[in-house]
């Protein structure tokens, strides 16, 4: 009987999975290439042994197979939507810190909606490539997020479907106001929350060449603010935005950049 009851869950969780064939034309979106990815996809199952498409093998057979291209002919300004249920500050957080790793470091939040249901993430960015849904998914994945669904809307626009309900991160940096505290070298930006203060101090390590980079960010992760600064600086002092409750912290280019990480300061 137990084996009879879990038959047909399997059963009933596969009859409302996507299959393979219909994830690689979401991504392609293209309909005079069907008779090609049937060839490829249909029949075909992708998963993992968690039930998540191999994004991986997907992306691999399309590129193999120029059914696809990630690398465009020149920059052009690219719209990614991300959508799920999830803690907004930790869906915001893995994300941003995804782009980031991805190599899209100049992307730009563009709208933030949440309710009860959904969070929903609009970032801009300008590039010459695609986000490869294989790598992404390989750098979600060590936050325990996963892509069920990549929807290619319009010829720069994205749409990603994510599974954030075992997901977890580093929380948000706890700085006792009116004291500074000596962070150390960053894998991520940091993410600050500001606990009422009225103006932050940062400074970076002499030896270090430090290009700012602040996004400060109101209760709803909404920007309100952002400092991205093309110049060397070894210290910086600000206020802050009235409404913000968190900041994050960076370099412009390169984390690397701070590889001796940043001493910062809150006050009131």
């Amino acid at each position: 009987m137990v084996r009879i009851l879990s038959f047909c869950v399997i059963l009933f969780a596969n009859c409302f999975a996507i299959s393979s064939l219909d994830l690689a034309r979401n991504i392609v979106a293209n309909p005079s290439l069907d008779a090609d990815l049937k060839l490829l996809f249909e029949g075909k199952n992708y998963t993992d042994h968690l039930g998540y498409p191999k994004w991986d093998t997907i992306s691999s057979i399309l590129k193999t197979n120029s059914l696809v291209n990630f690398t465009l002919k020149s920059p052009t300004a690219l719209n990614l939507s991300f959508s799920s249920q999830a803690d907004s500050v930790l869906f915001i957080k893995i994300l941003n810190d995804s782009l980031s790793e991805a190599g899209f470091v100049h992307f730009m939040p563009v709208k933030f909606t949440k309710n009860e249901a959904l969070n929903i993430y609009t970032v801009r960015v300008e590039s010459r490539y695609l986000l490869d849904p294989g790598l992404f998914s390989r750098i979600l994945s060590k936050n325990l997020v996963y892509i069920k669904n990549i929807k290619k809307i319009a010829y720069n626009s994205y749409e990603y479907e994510l599974d954030f309900s075992n997901a977890h991160f580093n929380p948000s940096i706890l700085i006792p106001i009116n004291s500074a505290k000596e962070l150390r070298r960053p894998h991520r930006d940091y993410l600050i929350s500001l606990q009422g203060a009225t103006v932050i101090s940062i400074e970076a390590n002499p030896s270090d060449n430090w290009f700012p980079k602040l996004l400060f960010l109101d209760g709803n992760l909404d920007l309100l603010e952002s400092i991205k600064s093309p110049d060397k600086k070894n210290s910086l002092s600000r206020s802050i935005p009235s409404k913000a409750e968190y900041v994050i912290i960076g370099d412009n280019f390169n984390l690397d950049n701070i590889r001796r990480g940043l001493k910062i300061e809150l006050r009131r």
